[in-house]
């Protein structure tokens, strides 16, 4: 990504292996298979019983367990009983806070769009979002989702709406030219577009340079 940020259009086609043509259908599915699925990937879901027990299988709701069991054959049932509700209660909230974790998720991926608009093969496609691949050009104009972390190449009066990722609720413009002075985060490169954030104004072509988790709201998604 620092690389690119610093290039010219022309460079960073090169840089990418792809063109203002875009890739070919063949070349996308090359990489589809290499880079994998444009998606964010959430834990298997599970039935609340076995989240519940697996809980309670943790090394600290374990020992006081065991310390409950202690208790109740020492006769002090009543600090068994108490350190028993603490165990359940802990296990309760725990899968509170996994509720809540599976609930942002779901947030998260309602942000995404379904399809993109891509140049494959030298022609404009509508595809889905889950088979956009690096070195991809989409394109992008005013209230479209942007699919993907890219690079633009053209950018015409373009503002984009990062909430998603930053909370800042006013539109940034946006540039296709190089920048060389960049912060650590990338967030605030005007030459970048990311997954989730919209075309509040304009319009644009960029190169696709991440997908799915290794985006940068692929990554709240992993802390989530």
């Amino acid at each position: 990504m620092e690389e690119v940020v610093c290039l010219h259009a022309a460079e960073v086609f090169r840089t990418l292996n792809t063109s203002p043509q875009g890739l070919t259908s063949a070349e996308a599915e090359k990489r589809l298979a290499q880079y994998g699925f444009n998606l964010l990937v959430e834990k298997k879901q599970r039935p609340p019983v076995y989240k519940f027990i697996n809980h309670l299988r943790d090394l600290f709701s374990v020992l006081l367990l065991f310390a409950s069991l202690l208790a109740a054959v020492s006769g002090m049932v009543e600090l068994s009983v108490v350190i028993l509700l603490v165990v359940l209660v802990n296990a309760v909230f725990s899968m509170f806070q996994e509720w809540r974790a599976e609930k942002a998720m779901q947030t998260l991926k309602s942000w995404m769009p379904e399809y993109a608009k891509v140049t494959r093969d030298g022609e404009l496609k509508k595809v889905p979002i889950k088979e956009l691949v690096p070195g991809d050009v989409i394109v992008l104009g005013e209230g479209d989702r942007v699919p993907a972390d890219a690079r633009l190449v053209e950018a015409f009066d373009l503002w984009t709406n990062n909430v998603p990722l930053t909370g800042e609720s006013e539109p940034q413009s946006r540039t296709d030219k190089p920048v060389m002075v960049v912060d650590s985060t990338y967030i605030d490169v005007p030459n970048l577009v990311f997954m989730s954030t919209s075309v509040a104004k304009g319009q644009g072509k960029a190169v696709v340079i991440s997908t799915g988790m290794n985006t940068k709201f692929g990554k709240i998604a992993e802390l989530t």
